[in-house]
């Protein structure tokens, strides 16, 4: 039984995923010099909701605002936002076998157990790009798998906070 335990102890940890945020941006760029921002008019929002749409901009309103930047008709940073949701179907196995050894032979048996597991991915991808040449300047990525439908809310503050954690970039 302590073996059982331990097999399942060991997949509820290794399934849980962790949030993934990644950022880059161009070494070439002074990001002190950079202080107003806009929006694209035409964001593909790939069947993002209206609330979830207003969270994510408020959202990065209120970090960029942190950060001192403002919003402007007349931006030298244009944000394009792109998000993304689809269910991962994840499959995994939990292999159980016996087995006996002596008397210079050995035998074993061992079954595997396939595990399906669906899970809500959600993907949000934010690229600011300089307004006079278009040239992405920066990029944010985060990713996080989800059991269940949790707190848009929470989950698009958390997601914004994180992205803008060590923004603006220092040279």
């Amino acid at each position: 039984m302590k073996h059982l335990y331990f097999i399942f102890s060991l997949f509820l940890l290794t399934s849980c995923i962790s949030a993934h945020v990644d950022t880059d941006y161009d070494h070439g760029v002074d990001f002190s010099q950079l202080k107003t921002y806009n929006y694209f008019s035409d964001i593909d929002w790939n069947g993002v909701n209206q609330l979830d749409q207003t969270r994510i901009v408020r959202a990065i309103d209120q970090e960029l605002k942190a950060k001192s930047w403002q919003k402007s008709d007349n931006p030298q940073v244009l944000i394009d936002i792109k998000p993304a949701e689809q269910i991962v179907t994840n499959t995994n196995t939990v292999g159980i076998g016996t087995g006996s050894y002596g008397g210079g032979f050995g035998t074993s048996m061992q079954v595997g157990i396939p595990i399906k597991t669906k899970k809500l991915q959600k993907d949000l991808v934010i690229e600011m790009l300089n307004a006079s040449n278009q040239h992405l300047i920066w990029q944010g990525v985060f990713c996080k798998e989800f059991s269940t439908r949790a707190d848009s809310e929470k989950i698009i503050q958390s997601a914004i906070q994180d992205l803008f954690k060590k923004f603006p970039p220092k040279k």
